[in-house]
């Protein structure tokens, strides 16, 4: 394991809050909390975060409140609105007059990135080749249908700086970019991305900034206030461990009516102005126990700690990339600086004749990662939560060792 006096000084190099250390507290009686059974070593928190007992219990009693009296979804829904919207909007930093709950970050990105307005045909949107799969597709989508130009940034992997990542954007802006979309923390490398200092760049050229927060919220602290976009989508499912089937979207006084209504409800009236609310908070019916739950997840992250949560994210994720860093041929994507970098790891891995052993040595050690690799190369993303230990890297870290064997 990374020595403790390590971890805090490289924070406080980085000019993060020496805080972030949080030795004391007690990680085998959290993962106790956490259902994933002990011979499963879980390392995909970036795809589905698993709840912990206290979510997942009170989930099953929303579930069975809303079975035993199905009109209690009224209920429901008015405590998610009234209660948990406001939990949630003050966790991430966001205004809960201008933040909605929605079903996943795809979803939420479609409503704002379909229904944006005030564009033209040869208007431009930039990106980073960093960005994910569904999101660019949702842009591209947008693009095809308003005759739009979606252009992509190159970013190194790692990149050298945040500056870098800032400097290879603003070469990029031209008069008729419009649109800005980056991500917080993205899918296939780990980088954290300077958002803030995008968004400023965004807003001292009249862009529009869309902030894909899939990853960020529960791995890193989010003021999305602080960030200054116009628009924020996060996930609750994945790092806050909050109930599949739940994410928000966040937006501004200034720049929500930039958004047309994805659906059109009961709370939007044709013979009166457009609200926030009428436009993204009537879905009609739904799983409304899934939203309830978000309540119990942000409340079981700040009985931890997000300084604690966060120190131990990075504290395994730099123990993760000592070790994998030692295999031949393996090499990292994330950069090593803490400004740039979260609880989530990414690799290189050298070229294979095919995937079979390496799959096989993850399956049989009972791994669960996202990983391939073939002729040409593979990759490998690990991601390293509140209930992953120094002991679940070292079983991956065998596993690799047989798997490339050869």
């Amino acid at each position: 394991m990374i020595p403790a006096g390590t971890v805090k000084r490289n924070l406080l190099e980085a000019g993060i809050s020496a805080n972030l250390f949080v030795p004391m507290t007690d990680w085998n009686r959290i993962r106790s909390l956490y259902m994933v059974p002990r011979n499963v070593v879980y390392l995909n928190n970036g795809s589905f975060g698993p709840a912990p007992r206290p979510v997942f219990d009170a989930l099953v009693r929303y579930l069975k409140q809303l079975e035993e009296n199905p009109s209690v979804f009224d209920d429901q829904f008015a405590r998610m609105r009234a209660v948990v919207k406001p939990k949630l909007a003050a966790f991430v930093g966001s205004d809960p007059a201008y933040t909605a709950v929605v079903v996943n970050l795809t979803f939420g990105m479609n409503v704002l990135a379909q229904g944006i307005r005030g564009l033209s045909p040869g208007d431009e949107v930039l990106a980073t080749d960093q960005e994910y799969g569904a999101v660019n597709n949702t842009w591209d989508y947008t693009a095809c249908r308003q005759g739009l130009v979606v252009r992509k940034v190159a970013i190194p992997s790692p990149p050298e700086s945040a500056q870098q990542v800032v400097e290879l954007i603003e070469r990029a802006i031209t008069p008729k970019t419009r649109v800005i979309y980056v991500s917080h923390v993205t899918t296939g490398t780990g980088l954290v991305q300077p958002v803030k200092e995008i968004c400023a760049l965004a807003r001292a050229h009249r862009i529009l900034s869309f902030i894909d927060g899939a990853h960020a919220p529960g791995m890193i602290k989010v003021d999305i206030a602080d960030i200054g976009c116009d628009f924020y989508a996060g996930n609750c499912h994945k790092w806050l461990n909050a109930p599949k089937g739940t994410a928000f979207i966040a937006m501004t006084r200034r720049s929500w009516d930039r958004i047309a209504p994805f659906q059109v409800g009961w709370g939007w009236e044709k013979d009166k102005p457009e609200t926030f609310e009428g436009n993204f908070e009537k879905p009609g019916v739904h799983n409304s126990a899934l939203s309830s739950a978000i309540g119990e997840a942000v409340d079981f992250q700040l009985s931890i700690g997000k300084d604690a949560i966060e120190a131990r994210g990075r504290e395994l994720a730099e123990h993760t990339k000592d070790r994998l860093t030692r295999l031949p041929g393996v090499r990292l994507l994330t950069p090593r600086d803490p400004r740039l970098c979260g609880s989530m790891s990414a690799f290189s891995l050298p070229a294979a004749g095919n995937d079979h052993r390496l799959l096989g040595a993850l399956k049989s050690r009972g791994i669960v990662v996202p990983a391939r690799i073939g002729p040409s190369g593979g990759w490998l993303r690990v991601s390293t939560h509140i209930y992953n230990s120094a002991a679940d890297v070292q079983v991956l870290e065998e596993a690799l060792k047989e798997g490339l064997a050869g």
